[in-house]
């Protein structure tokens, strides 16, 4: 056996000769009274009695032994006893005390009063014990119930809580739970004056009830031994014993219950604080809707106080209609059990307020339900902020509503006429053109392309805004981007008599990821801003690195014009939406005053920034920085070709735009030839007179004092035999009478700016060089033989005269015969009649548009409707829904691209003939 079992053995048989030692003290105060004392184990056997037992039992003690509760008392006093004692151990009480009524042998009414309590061992309830006392008797019978009973309480107090008793203050005896609660041993203990066990603090008052006779529980401090304090609840008796008042005083330690308490007191402080601070109504009523308690936002919304409406109900308050309501809601949260929510409505100061209610039952320690809880919100001013949203928002949608309907039809009524440009030039390209014919037919393709474009950002501003546009990413040539803008734009600067440059630097990767159709947006609404601007000189745009990492880049571009300039203040609001430097530039230069707010949401959109530097009268220079990529595919780059065919060759440059001859020096040195630059005829002609040796001369046509067309003539005549080819570069047209008349003077005529694969084609020729750089030649758009591969039959229903003809010229290139009719009416009866494969419908149409006539389509041949492919000038998003949503299978935007209709038709050919 280690030390741990050894220590609590020892201590097991000093808890047991305790209990024996107190047990025998506590059978002789019965022994020495007129009261028995039995116990009974838990099946209810008599195991132990003791004293007077013959008045009730009619046995004496010793003969008890062995019998049942039964046996010893009436069926009704054992009904009586077995309840009352099932009762106690529910409620976990260890003693109580009762009456019992019986009759004595001579037939007398007995009664005795019967302190019942359980006994432990080792903290097992073992047996129950009782104590009896007759208290049926004389006067001087009931003075003995009475100390009786009075000693009766006091065994009582034994088991359950600590109990010292004291003769004269001083304490002569003291129970084993008194030892452990002050500390000291039992004979420490008896001998002590009483105050011992008390602290200073409390030792007045307990003075005061000791001399007063005071018999109620009363809190005050006791003082254990070593000096520390503890709450207790003290409650003292007297008793008579042998001729003694002796005092018996019962302790119980409440300090946790004090913490309890202030813990209590301080939580009820803060609720009341939460409860007073907050601007909800808050009230408490009972089951029959008498108010308990309400808040003080109560108090001040109502003008009643808490202590006047405590007690009244809602009548007290509100008429016999709404007090109704309200009592019906809290009914309803009692019958349910459960919290819910309302929306009342009460007058306050004449007006009606509207509160959102939150109410839930109350429950008593029992899970019965007392009271209903609630909280009101005075939601008022809310719920009129909401109504007028909700107007806001309604008028809102109208106007969305009214703007989505006029952008869909200004884009049909825009996109209509477009087509037919669009569709045409696609359809011209196809014929036999020379090498001119195809330039000019291609510049108006990408022209209106270019300008389509732009109509749609302008028709689409407002997907713009809500940031709802999304970058393509694609490689593109960043070089031909800027050329197509310039040639986009060329013909407003040569009304001006502009010189339109530019540059690109050879560190700049041929080919760039992005999209295009974004960057050239961007520099078409600037460069076009700096012709508007400018009445004399030039534009020029610079493409430079910014910053390189890895593949990943930063290009900077610049636009820059030599026109009136902006000042400092006017730049501020430059980038805004529908503004313009100020009213006289908008009446003077025309615009919307879209364009640069467009770029900056582009530019955005790109990763990069733009900003302006210009004074007035300056120029001004608009500059943006945009994040890019290098593509994977590789091309030639004319400024770092490795042919060496141009190599020592020297060149005379005559230009009187200083950007023009360094860009044009640039170029050809990198082509590896040897320039010379001057900035008039008369300087040219003085090189000639000297005896400069030149291969070439590039030569621009509109320049002071004498014109690029008589230098030629002078240089010409001057060098005879020795003469040098010559490229003329001119902003106006190479069709004038002059260039025309003089052709033969010049290996080839350039439109300025002069793109590079131009220049390098053009001193190819000069040099009798057969070029590696051929014009660009269309490659054949149609598949002409896509009918006989997909032999569908197709409708065109389109009102448009020329729509319909470019659809069908279209179709018919691609090896199809279709049919054509001109409005939704017609093409259900076309479907009516013949078997139709694919209808290719317009939106818009009179008599019966096109959403209604699918949907009549689809309701009259349900699974063998043909494939109805929405083809309109109605493009938004919305236009785009409601035709699916009327059982479209597909959308393709006017004007269209060939190579995507033909790629639709490819799709669904597939579908329609595996």
């Amino acid at each position: 056996m280690n030390q741990a079992d050894l220590k609590l053995q020892k201590q097991n048989e000093q808890l047991r000769l305790d209990l024996i030692q107190q047990n025998e003290r506590f059978q002789q105060v019965v022994i020495n009274s007129d009261s028995w004392l039995l116990e009974m184990d838990l099946k209810w056997v008599c195991t132990f009695s003791k004293g007077n037992t013959n008045m009730l039992f009619k046995v004496p003690a010793p003969e008890m032994l062995g019998k049942t509760i039964a046996q010893l008392f009436s069926p009704e006093n054992t009904t009586q006893l077995k309840k009352e004692i099932a009762s106690a151990s529910f409620t976990k009480k260890e003693s109580f005390t009762t009456e019992i009524y019986d009759v004595s042998e001579q037939g007398n009414p007995i009664c005795f009063q019967l302190n019942i309590s359980a006994v432990f061992v080792e903290q097992k309830m073992r047996a129950y014990r009782f104590v009896g006392i007759d208290i049926s008797g004389s006067k001087k019978s009931n003075i003995i119930v009475r100390e009786n009973q009075e000693r009766l309480r006091a065994f009582s107090a034994v088991v359950e809580e600590a109990v010292f008793f004291s003769d004269k203050g001083i304490c002569v005896e003291a129970n084993e739970a008194a030892t452990r609660l002050f500390g000291y041993d039992y004979k420490e203990m008896v001998g002590m004056l009483g105050t011992a066990f008390i602290a200073p603090e409390s030792y007045e008052l307990v003075k005061s009830n000791m001399m007063s006779g005071y018999d109620k529980p009363y809190d005050a401090i006791g003082l254990r031994k070593d000096g520390s304090t503890f709450d207790g609840e003290f409650y003292g008796s007297m008793f008579h014993y042998k001729g003694k008042s002796i005092r018996v005083t019962s302790v119980r330690d409440i300090t946790q219950r004090k913490v309890a308490e202030r813990r209590l007191v301080e939580s009820e402080k803060r609720f009341a604080g939460i409860m007073n601070n907050t601007s909800s109504v808050i009230y408490v009523k009972d089951v029959e809707g008498k108010y308990l308690f309400v808040n003080q936002s109560f108090e001040k919304l109502f003008q009643v106080k808490n202590k006047d409406i405590v007690g009244q109900k809602e009548t007290f308050l509100f008429s016999q209609e709404v007090a109704g309501l309200y009592r019906e809601n809290d009914k309803s949260v009692v019958f349910e059990n459960e919290m819910k929510e309302f929306v009342e409505e009460v007058l306050v100061d004449g007006k009606v307020h509207t509160f959102d209610s939150l109410k839930f039952p109350l429950h008593d320690s029992f899970g019965k339900i007392y009271a209903v809880c609630g909280m009101s919100t005075d939601v008022t001013r809310w719920k009129q902020q909401q109504e007028e949203l909700q107007a806001a928002r309604k008028m809102a949608m109208d106007a969305d509503k009214a703007k989505s309907t006029f952008l869909s039809n200004m884009s049909h009524e825009i996109r209509t006429p477009m087509n037919g440009v669009i569709g045409m030039t696609a359809l011209l390209l196809e014929t036999k053109l020379s090498n001119e014919q195809y330039e000019f037919v291609d510049t108006v393709k990408k022209s209106g392309e270019s300008l389509l474009s732009i109509i749609n950002d302008i028709l689409d501003f407002s997907k713009i805004e809500a940031g709802k546009m999304e970058l393509e990413e694609a490689a593109f040539d960043l070089q031909i981007c800027i050329e197509e803008t310039l040639d986009l734009l060329a013909t407003k600067a040569n009304e001006k008599n502009l010189d339109l440059s530019y540059y690109v630097d050879p560190k700049i990767e041929t080919l760039i990821v992005g999209d295009i159709t974004r960057l050239r947006q961007v520099l078409v609404n600037l460069v076009s801003n700096a012709i508007k601007f400018t009445h004399s000189g030039g534009v020029f745009v610079k493409a430079v690195p910014h910053s390189v990492d890895g593949d990943k880049m930063k290009l900077k571009i610049t636009v820059s014009d030599t026109g009136i300039g902006i000042s400092l203040e006017k730049q501020k609001i430059l980038f805004k939406a529908f503004t313009q430097a100020d009213l006289g530039t908008s009446k003077k230069y025309g615009g919307t005053g879209l364009g640069l707010s467009i770029c900056l949401r582009l530019v955005k959109m790109m990763n990069g920034k733009i900003w302006v530097e210009s004074r007035p009268d300056e120029g001004a220079d608009f500059v943006f920085i945009f994040e890019t990529s290098k593509s994977s595919i590789k091309t030639t780059n004319y400024y770092s070709t490795n042919d060496k065919i141009f190599e020592n060759k020297k060149v005379l440059i005559v230009d009187d735009n200083k950007i023009n001859r360094r860009i044009l020096s640039i170029q050809c040195q990198g082509w590896g030839m040897k320039t010379t630059a001057v900035e008039s005829g008369i300087e040219a002609l003085e090189l000639i007179k000297n005896k400069e040796v030149f291969n070439l001369g590039i030569i621009d046509y509109q320049m002071p004092q004498m014109d690029g067309l008589n230098l030629s003539i002078s240089m010409t005549e001057f060098l005879g035999d020795k003469k040098f080819p010559l490229i003329m570069l001119s902003s106006m047209s190479l069709s004038s009478d002059n260039l025309k008349n003089n052709k033969n003077l010049f290996v080839k005529s350039l439109l300025k700016p002069a793109k590079i694969n131009q220049l390098y084609d053009a001193i190819s020729l000069a040099f009798n060089i057969k070029t590696k750089v051929k014009v660009a030649t269309p490659d054949k758009l149609i598949i002409s033989d896509l009918g006989l591969k997909y032999p569908l039959q197709i409708l065109v229903a389109e009102d448009n005269y020329v729509n319909q003809k470019i659809a069908v010229s279209v179709l018919k290139k691609m090896g199809f015969k279709p049919h054509v009719v001109a409005n939704g009416l017609e093409a259900i009866k076309i479907v009516d009649k013949k078997k139709i494969d694919i209808i290719l419908m317009d939106m818009m149409m009179p008599e019966m548009d096109g959403v209604d006539a699918t949907i009549e389509i689809i309701k009259r041949h349900g699974a063998k409707s043909p494939i109805i492919i929405a083809m309109t000038a109605a493009a938004l998003q919305e236009d785009q829904q409601k035709c699916f949503n009327a059982g479209m299978k597909d959308f393709i935007s006017k004007p269209f691209r060939i190579k995507d209709l033909q790629e639709l038709l490819i799709r669904w050919g597939e579908v329609i003939m595996p």
